[in-house]
């Protein structure tokens, strides 16, 4: 049997039920559709981007434990080819991975060794909007059969692996940002 008791609870926790699903379907974030970009089409940027803000290069265990500065020499010369080319307006370095900005592009690259050794090195690199969050390109590069004549900078005898795949990726940035 109903009683008073059991309707004013019955009515109560309705009641809460409610509230919670008016309170979190207003408070919920606003889907935002956009188009459907093909991140891995080639050529410069559709939008124009004033800025790159380069987080700190990763790689996998196995480079790390094969050669200790591949990552950092890749990641210093990114930077040196990049400021040489001289394409890009404003070239920042950042660890904050909630950095929001706009006309803003931020470079994501994730290294990896091909085979046993780090004779030959690849880089997984994406490039995302900082005002959105959303990827616009995703480029895999790699030093395996590559002619060291394709980047800007001569190459000098000896030059590392590694720095010729930073090269890579700055000739990569600066023609995708709209750069020579």
């Amino acid at each position: 049997m109903l009683n008073r008791k059991n309707i004013v609870r019955f009515f109560t926790y309705f009641f809460s039920v409610v509230c919670l699903f008016l309170l979190f379907s207003c408070t919920g974030t606003r889907i935002v559709k956009y188009e459907d970009v093909d991140v891995r089409k080639e050529g410069p940027l559709a939008n124009a981007y004033h800025k790159l803000i380069i987080h700190d290069f990763e790689s996998d265990h196995n480079l790390e434990k094969i050669s200790t500065h591949a990552v950092a020499a890749c990641e210093s010369a990114t930077l040196n080819e990049l400021l040489e080319i001289g394409a890009i307006h404003q070239i920042e370095k950042s660890k904050s991975r909630t950095l929001r900005q706009d006309n803003a592009l931020i470079l994501k690259t994730y290294i990896t060794a091909d085979g046993a050794g780090p004779t030959n090195l690849s880089a997984d690199v994406r490039l995302i909007d900082a005002a959105t969050g959303r990827t616009v390109r995703v480029k895999h590069l790699s030093t395996a059969g590559r002619p060291t004549g394709k980047t800007r900078t001569s190459p000098v005898k000896g030059q590392s692996v590694s720095t010729k795949l930073g090269q890579m990726i700055a000739q990569y940035v600066s023609e995708t940002m709209g750069g020579n």
